[in-house]
């Protein structure tokens, strides 16, 4: 957050993106794990050592079931709207006229569960045309 203060759903954007981007890593993680399982074969890992069957083993696929982060800042208003900075914990601990700006900022980042029909399927890349002289 900079000095002058960063607007609250900037705030809160970056941390929902920063839970997105390790989940990302933990899915990166467990799809390479998979890749690398498939590249020795599946014989390897088949119980019947079929080449045919599926890998007995799986690598484990990890989600962030709940991120909760609780925040000590400091709010307030400017022609930006709701401004937070960091607040400074002798500063919300004194009985000044700043106390009341002091406040606790409590989030939870929960996945969202896949749609009921499914994922729609991706988009066919654009077929491109020759050009024409």
């Amino acid at each position: 957050m900079s000095a002058g203060g960063t607007p609250i759903g900037e705030l809160i954007a970056a941390l929902g993106a920063g839970v997105a981007s390790a989940q990302q890593s933990l899915d990166r993680a467990s799809l390479g794990a998979l890749d690398d399982l498939e590249r020795r074969g599946s014989a390897a890992w088949s119980p019947l050592g079929d080449p045919g069957d599926s890998p007995a083993l799986l690598p484990p696929f990890y989600r962030l079931a709940e991120t909760s982060l609780r925040l000590r800042v400091q709010l307030r208003w400017s022609a930006q709207g709701l401004l937070v900075d960091p607040a400074d914990g002798a500063h919300c601990a004194g009985f000044g006229a700043e106390l009341a700006q002091c406040s606790t900022l409590s989030l939870e980042f929960l996945p969202t569960p896949p749609p009921a029909g499914g994922l729609p399927a991706p988009a066919s890349p654009p077929t491109p045309t020759p050009a024409r002289d």
